[in-house]
């Protein structure tokens, strides 16, 4: 899809499943084919489908597709997938909105920034798929990094004077089916910070603002080792702080799924217990 000469749009007339995809891929800010069919076509072989559905939204300018670079360095990257003119005016439309309410809202996407976006996008979906399946959450709400940034946290560091920004990658809302609800924020690690300074700066930022807020901080590392890293870090920033290290619970992304990322034993409490399950927290193994 990505890269081939621009022709005149076929025509389509988009379904109401077209419609979902579309708005999908403008409330994500941009997906691969995986999450479409992880969330629109879940069946065994029903991958052709999606990707000669995909492959029409594309031509006819609902959406547009752009191969991305590997991550590796070595082959092709997996096609990103965003909202197209067609697609815009389609959602607008159907939501009875203006098309200006779809116009772009990103930074610049830097190879770096956008396989940072997916694997965002990877933990929101599990999120959701997850809830969708639960019996225990009723519904899933998710606030994406760029509405964050337009309200950042700026906490004061009584130790090193200035102000810490927070904007963390993602916060989320578990509403309980007996009304309750739980919040949490969400940081998704790839890595990439080799500064440790930089890490307690922002794990010691977390603590300060916890003192007045109750939302842990669901940290997603991309192995054992960043993760036992991290926790190191944390315990000790909170000891300095004489604050509680609880707040932070680490698990590594490839054990995180749909089925394990409420249900599973994946998630590691700094300073406290390992292989917690979410969902065992809201008393769901009742």
């Amino acid at each position: 899809m990505g890269g081939m000469p621009r022709t005149a749009p076929n025509r389509l007339c988009p379904t109401s499943r077209d419609l979902a995809i579309i708005e999908m891929v403008w409330s994500y800010g941009g997906v691969t084919h995986d999450h479409i069919q992880r969330r629109f076509f879940p069946t065994h072989g029903a991958r052709a489908a999606c990707y000669a559905r995909l492959s029409k939204l594309v031509a006819a300018e609902y959406l547009t597709g752009t191969r991305l670079p590997s991550s590796s360095g070595q082959g092709s990257g997996p096609i990103l997938l965003t909202i197209g003119p067609m697609g815009r005016r389609a959602l607008a439309e159907s939501l009875g909105v203006s098309e200006s309410s779809f116009g772009r809202r990103s930074r610049a996407r830097a190879p770096l920034f956008l396989h940072h976006h997916l694997a965002i996008s990877d933990v929101r979906l599990a999120f959701e798929l997850a809830t969708a399946a639960s019996g225990v959450f009723a519904h899933a709400d998710w606030t994406p990094e760029w509405r964050l940034r337009s309200q950042p946290v700026r906490v004061s560091d009584p130790v090193t004077g200035p102000k810490t920004v927070l904007v963390p990658d993602g916060a989320l809302t578990l509403s309980l089916a007996d009304g309750g609800e739980q919040e949490f924020l969400i940081e998704v690690d790839m890595g990439t910070i080799t500064n440790p300074q930089r890490v307690r700066t922002k794990l010691r930022g977390y603590l300060l603002r916890h003192a007045g807020h109750s939302q842990p901080v669901l940290w997603v590392v991309p192995d054992e080792r960043r993760g036992q890293t991290l926790t190191d870090c944390a315990i000790s920033e909170a000891h300095k702080l004489s604050a509680d290290a609880t707040m932070f619970f680490v698990a590594q992304r490839a054990t995180l799924d749909q089925q394990t990322i409420l249900d599973g034993e994946v998630w590691d409490v700094a300073d406290g217990p390992s292989r917690v399950s979410l969902v065992s927290l809201a008393g769901g193994n009742d």
